[in-house]
């Protein structure tokens, strides 16, 4: 199967493939989503700052979670992390 203008996905509980209309598609370059990232990292990393200030743990782990969480992604996808 390849991808052309078509897209296809798989519907697993059913085991078949299945047409996806291109209107539902959100197109996107590796610029976009590398400047997506970078952003929520940043947003992620200042809120755990802020959590670490005020000495709210909860909010400092799960900050940090979504901070590890993107640069994953991050390197998945590039290679490389976020400084």
């Amino acid at each position: 199967m390849t991808l052309e203008r078509n897209v296809w996905i798989r519907k697993v509980k059913e085991g078949g493939w299945v047409k996806v209309a291109e209107a539902e598609v959100v197109p996107f370059n590796k610029k976009d989503v590398k400047e997506y990232l970078d952003q929520v990292i940043e947003y992620w990393r200042k809120k755990r700052s802020w959590a670490e200030k005020r000495g709210d743990q909860a909010q400092y782990e799960q900050a940090t979670h979504y901070v590890d969480a993107f640069q994953s992604v991050r390197v998945s996808l590039f290679g490389e992390l976020k400084d």
